[in-house]
């Protein structure tokens, strides 16, 4: 997905989040916003979706030491962008699409079909996983 694409997506999804929850203030989201297309920051070091840049990694750790309201949306932010690069055809997915540990494809050949799949499944329980933890955090914490 095209990172404009991306930035749109992460407006409208916290916009809206910031009118429904209300310890979510507008200006809580903007950070986040701009989170929502950080994961892309890989293609400036030649490999497309990087194993630790399209999971939730990065802003679980960062939660692990500070448990909030505005680290909790940046786990939400990873989480929408890898949903949002999820494909609905992910045989086409090939080479530069597909999960890589480092310049390598995690999953199978680059050139292999079932790594699409794969890479769809990857971005799917990163997003969910991501999710999760955005609703357990607001049922227990708040």
């Amino acid at each position: 997905m095209k990172k404009i694409l991306h930035l749109v997506l992460g407006i409208v999804l916290f916009v809206a989040l910031s009118y429904a929850i209300e310890e979510i203030r507008i200006t809580m989201i903007f950070y986040p916003i701009l989170l929502n297309i950080a994961p892309d920051i890989d293609i400036s070091f030649g490999s497309h979706r990087n194993f630790l840049t399209h999971s939730i990694a990065i802003p679980i750790v960062i939660l692990a030491f500070n448990w909030d309201v505005f680290n909790i949306l940046c786990v939400l932010a990873f989480a929408f962008h890898c949903l949002c690069d999820v494909s609905l055809r992910p045989s086409k997915w090939k080479g530069y699409y597909t999960i890589k540990f480092y310049h390598h494809t995690i999953f199978f050949g680059a050139e292999d079909k079932a790594a699409g799949a794969m890479t769809s499944l990857w971005l799917v329980v990163q997003g969910i996983l991501g999710i999760l933890l955005f609703i357990f955090y607001w049922m227990f914490w708040i």
